[in-house]
C-alpha cells in the first residue's frame, strides 16, 4: 500500500512538472513574441537591436515550435506511462527525443529558460536509478543544465536576456511579469525537487523490501539447513531401522524354514523309537526324515540368499502349500486337511509368502508344541481379503503365550495391513488370520464369478467364516485332547 502512495505521488508530481514547465516554455515564446510585434508597432526597433547583443529568431515560429514540442513530451510521457517497467529501449529513446526536443525549444528561446530540461532529468533518473550507469547518467543531465543556464551562454555566445525584453513596457508591467518569469522557475525547481524526492523515497522503500526479502530468503535458508540436518539424521535413523528390520526378516525367515524342518525330524525321529522292530519300515521312515534334512538345509541357504522359500520359486504357493503338507504328514505321521476355497488370485511376492509362511508357522505350533495329530486347514476370500483358519487337535492353553513364532507371524501380516488372532480351548488352538489382497482386476472379476457361485447353505461340520470350530478329534482317533495343562509356543 505505501508502494502504491509513492508511486501515485511520483506520477502526480511528474505530471504537475511537466505542465508548469510546458505552460512556462509557451509564456517564455509568447512574451517574446508579443515583445518583438510591441517593438515593432512602436517603431522602436533600431534603439532595441543597438541594446542587445544579437537579432531574435523569428518568434512566431518559436512559439509554435513551444507548443508542438510540448505536445510531443506530453504525448511521451503518456507512452511510457502506458509501456510501463517493460520495453526498457523504448522508453530510453523516448527519453532521449525528450532530451533533443527540449535543447531544441532552449536554443529558440535563447536559453532564456532551460528549466525545460528538469522533465527529462526526471524520467533519466528515475529509469536509471537502479542501474550502474545512473551516476553517470545524473553527472551528464547536471553538466548539459549547467552549460545552458543562461549565465553560461551569455559568456560564451552573443545572445539577448529577458531583461531586454521586459525594458520596453513600463515600470508596473516590468514588475509584473518579472514576478510571473520568477515565480514560474522557481516553481519549476520546486517541483523537480519534489519529484527527486519521491524518486529517493521510493529507491529506499524498494531497498528495505529487498533487505526484508533477503531476510526472509536468510531465515528461509537456515530453517531449510536445519530441516536437512534433521533429514539426514531421520534418513540415519530410517537406515538403522531398515537394518534391525532386515535382521529382523532373516530371523523370521531362518526360524520359520530351520524351524519347521527340525520339528518335522524331531516328531520323525520320535517315531523311529517305535518302529525299532520293523526294520523295513524303519528305513523308509529314515529315507524320508534325511531327504527332509536335505531340503530343509537347502531351504534355508535359498532363504538367507534371497530370503524367498524355494518351494515359492518353483510353484504356486498353494502348490507349495500341499508340497509342505505332504512332506510334514510323512514326517511326523500328522494328519493334516487342507480345504482350499479361494478362486485363483494374482499375489504378489510378499502376499504369497505372508501366506506361506502363516500355514508354516501354524503346522510347526500345532506340531510341535501343541502334540496335535490331526490339523485342518482352510483358506476362504472375503472380497479382497483371504481368511486362513487353522485348527488343530493338540493341547489347549488357557492363556497362550506368543512366543517367537506367532509374534513374527503377526509382525508379517500386519505389515500387509492384515490381522490374526490366536484362541485356545480344551479341543486344541485356533490361528484366525485375515491377510489383505492388493486390489487386482483379475482378482475383483475372480470374487464375483465366487459370489454367483456360492451355496446358498452349507454342509454340516463347515466352520463358518472367521469362526472358531470347538469339534472334538480327540474321540476320532482315540487321542487325549483334554489335557489341563498349558502350552507355550517357541
Amino acid at each position: 500500500m505505501l508502494r502504491q502512495r509513492n508511486v501515485l505521488n511520483l506520477e502526480t508530481a511528474k505530471t504537475a512538472l511537466l505542465l508548469v514547465t510546458a505552460l512556462t516554455t509557451v509564456a517564455y515564446a509568447a512574451f517574446f513574441w508579443l515583445s518583438c510585434r510591441k517593438i515593432a508597432s512602436s517603431f522602436g526597433a533600431r534603439r532595441f537591436l543597438e541594446r542587445i547583443g544579437t537579432v531574435p529568431l523569428n518568434t512566431w515560429h518559436t512559439l509554435l515550435i513551444a507548443c508542438v514540442c510540448t505536445e510531443l513530451l506530453a504525448a511521451d510521457a503518456a507512452l511510457r506511462l502506458f509501456l510501463g517497467e517493460t520495453h526498457t529501449r523504448i522508453r530510453m529513446l523516448t527519453i532521449l527525443v525528450d532530451m533533443a526536443m527540449s535543447l531544441f525549444v532552449i536554443y529558440r528561446l535563447n536559453f532564456n529558460f532551460n528549466e525545460l530540461l528538469f522533465w527529462s532529468f526526471v524520467s533519466v533518473i528515475q529509469s536509471t536509478k537502479e542501474t550502474r550507469h545512473s551516476f553517470l547518467a545524473m553527472s551528464s543531465a547536471l553538466a548539459v543544465f549547467l552549460v545552458t543556464s543562461p549565465g553560461i551562454t551569455a559568456i560564451l555566445i552573443p545572445s539577448y536576456r529577458t531583461e531586454h525584453f521586459l525594458s520596453v513596457y513600463s515600470p508596473e508591467h516590468q514588475s509584473m511579469l518579472q514576478i510571473g518569469f520568477n515565480i514560474a522557475n522557481v516553481l519549476c525547481l520546486f517541483l523537480f525537487l519534489v519529484c527527486c524526492i519521491f524518486i529517493i523515497a521510493h529507491t529506499q522503500q524498494r531497498i528495505e523490501e529487498i533487505n526484508t526479502l533477503y531476510r526472509r530468503i536468510s531465515e528461509a535458508n537456515r530453517e531449510l539447513t536445519d530441516t536437512n540436518a534433521r533429514l539426514e539424521d531421520l534418513m540415519l535413523e530410517n537406515a538403522r531401522m531398515a537394518e534391525i528390520r532386515e535382521r529382523n526378516r532373516i530371523a523370521r525367515e531362518v526360524h520359520d524354514t530351520l524351524g519347521h524342518t527340525l520339528t518335522g525330524l524331531a516328531v520323525g525321529l520320535d517315531a523311529c523309537e517305535l518302529l525299532k522292530d520293523e526294520p523295513e519300515v524303519l528305513g523308509k521312515q529314515l529315507d524320508i526324515l534325511s531327504q527332509a534334512a536335505r531340503q530343509g538345509i537347502e531351504d534355508v541357504r535359498k532363504s538367507v540368499a534371497s530370503l524367498k522359500p524355494d518351494a515359492l520359486r518353483r510353484k504356486s504357493v498353494i502348490q507349495a502349500i500341499r508340497e509342505m503338507i505332504d512332506t510334514t504328514e510323512r514326517m511326523t505321521r500328522t494328519e493334516i486337511s487342507f480345504d482350499d476355497e479361494v478362486p485363483p488370485m494374482l499375489l504378489d511376492e510378499d502376499e504369497e509368502n505372508a501366506i506361506y509362511r502363516t500355514v508354516q508357522e501354524g503346522i510347526t505350533n500345532a506340531v510341535q508344541h501343541g502334540h496335535a495329530r490331526r490339523i485342518r486347514i482352510r483358506f476362504t476370500r472375503e472380497e479382497n481379503r483371504i481368511r486362513i483358519l487353522i485348527r488343530d487337535n493338540g493341547i489347549g492353553c488357557e492363556h497362550p503365550e506368543e512366543g517367537f513364532g506367532l509374534r513374527h507371524m503377526r509382525e508379517r501380516i500386519a505389515m500387509l495391513s492384515g490381522s490374526v488372532t490366536f484362541s485356545s480351548d480344551e479341543n486344541g488352538f485356533s490361528v484366525n488370520a485375515l491377510i489383505p489382497v492388493r486390489w487386482r482386476e483379475e482378482n475383483a472379476a475372480a470374487g464375483r464369478a465366487e459370489r454367483e457361485t456360492e451355496h446358498a447353505g452349507r454342509t454340516d461340520g463347515e466352520w463358518p467364516a472367521g469362526g472358531t470350530e470347538k469339534r472334538d478329534y480327540g474321540a476320532a482317533d482315540g487321542g487325549t485332547l483334554n489335557a489341563s495343562g498349558g502350552r507355550e509356543e517357541g
